[in-house]
């Protein structure tokens, strides 16, 4: 288990850990702010953070749902059963 002081400064998927804010979740689980490999800043729920449950800013899904959506090579044909 990471402990409060070993958070700050590291880095967890695509964030890093750059200091505990006041704010906490409804729950009353701590919130730290990371800074993300894209630039973007954002507030993670420290449990989530340090369990890798949440890796990114949302960046990372973006990127995977782009990549589910590319257009397959020019020579591909699915499942079609014409040759023309």
């Amino acid at each position: 288990m990471i402990k409060r002081g070993e958070v700050i400064g590291t880095k967890f998927g695509r964030l890093l850990a750059i200091r505990f804010t006041e704010d906490k979740t409804t729950s009353g689980k701590p919130l730290v702010e990371c800074l993300c490999d894209c630039g973007v800043y954002v507030l993670v729920d420290q449990y989530n953070l340090t369990k890798g449950k949440t890796k990114s800013c949302g960046c990372l899904r973006a990127e995977r749902v782009a990549a589910s959506r590319a257009v397959p090579d020019a020579g591909f044909r699915g499942y079609c059963s014409s040759t023309k």
